[in-house]
């Protein structure tokens, strides 16, 4: 079932954003985590662990995944050098399998998340739920220690807001939050 709005008229900025918008909040809600798994470095270097009991959404079906350690395991990448950023997409499918997409190298770890804005609603993936999200530290080698980077739980609003301090154009300006 996909989560968008189809338009047929031209590109017409501010009905544009709005359509925008509204297929990004039905998609956070159909394919989005329902509560907050607390996600923490796993024991294991280069794992990903839930701290808490989490209930998401695949397709509008609500699945529930237990406290698990080293759920995510993102010890086989490349380690990043040049102060550059990669964020972690971080999934789980109707059978509680995890999976994660990384998002392309950025400059900063402001655009690695916002880069997850693209991946997902870009090209959303409709068997699985978006849990939550790491951004790397600047030259993360993934196998060796703690993941010490930044842990969102849910989808974050800095990955779509247009009103984000690294002026990249998002595609919801949240006013008064």
């Amino acid at each position: 079932m996909p989560a968008s709005i189809r338009h047929t008229w031209g590109k017409v900025t501010e009905l544009h954003r709005a359509l925008k918008t509204l297929n990004w909040a039905a998609w956070s809600f159909l394919f989005g985590s329902v509560g907050s798994a607390k996600l923490a470095a796993g024991t294991t270097a280069g794992k990903i662990k839930t701290v808490a009991a989490i209930d998401f959404r695949v397709g509008g079906q609500l699945y529930t995944k237990a406290v698990t350690d080293d759920l995510w395991n993102l010890s086989g990448e490349t380690t990043l050098t040049g102060g550059v950023f990669k964020a972690a997409i971080l999934y789980l499918d109707a059978s509680g399998t995890a999976t994660y997409t990384l998002t392309p190298s950025a400059a900063s770890a402001a655009l690695a998340l916002r880069a997850v804005g693209d991946l997902t609603l870009g090209g959303y993936v409709s068997t699985k739920s978006v849990i939550g999200i790491y951004v790397s530290t600047a030259n993360q080698n993934w196998g060796s220690g703690g993941l010490g980077g930044t842990y969102y739980n849910g989808i974050p609003e800095a990955a779509y807001s247009s009103s984000a301090s690294d002026g990249a154009a998002g595609y919801i300006t949240f006013l008064d939050v």
